[in-house]
């Protein structure tokens, strides 16, 4: 069974679903950090098991996430840091 994950809206709800029918299995809010540091892109193990996900501000912030993928849970992870990573 295939499945995707994305970042949907400005609130950075992130779902998770069946592809290719897009049916969505579930979903969590990963907010915006105070500097603006957003979901920029998601990196998926090879057990599909755990996601990843690279934050950026645009000005410098920078972040990521450890995401499990059943239930769809934020496990740990930075939400912002200053400098170059």
């Amino acid at each position: 069974m295939s499945q995707f994950v994305e970042a949907i809206d400005d609130r950075q709800t992130v779902r998770r679903g069946h592809w290719p029918s897009r049916e969505v299995i579930d979903e969590i809010v990963i907010p915006l950090t105070h500097a603006g540091c957003h979901i920029s892109e998601f990196n998926v193990s090879g057990s599909g098991t755990w996601i990843t996900t690279e934050r950026i501000s645009g000005q410098g912030e920078w972040g990521y996430d450890v995401l499990r993928t059943a239930p769809l849970l934020r496990i740990g992870g930075v939400d912002e840091c200053r400098g170059v990573y």
